[in-house]
């Protein structure tokens, strides 16, 4: 993955299920780690080719589940 973003969470599992209700909104599955870290990141290339509404989905889901950009 060339452009990323991450994201840091609370632990394992945290990251995991972000990840997974990331991916299910998403074609494409932008999203990846969780599986042996508490991070997630978000790959910017497939972020870019769905809807700011799709953007503003994943932002929630982010938030909801206490995600930090680092």
């Amino acid at each position: 993955m060339s452009d990323g973003l991450r994201f840091r969470f609370k632990n394992l599992d945290t990251a995991w299920n972000a990840r997974e209700e990331i991916n299910k909104i998403i074609s494409g599955l932008p999203a990846s780690g969780g599986y042996v870290s508490d991070s997630v990141t978000l790959d910017l290339n497939e972020m870019s080719k769905n809807s700011s509404e799709t953007t503003r989905k994943v932002q929630t889901i982010i938030d909801r589940y206490g995600g930090e950009s680092w």
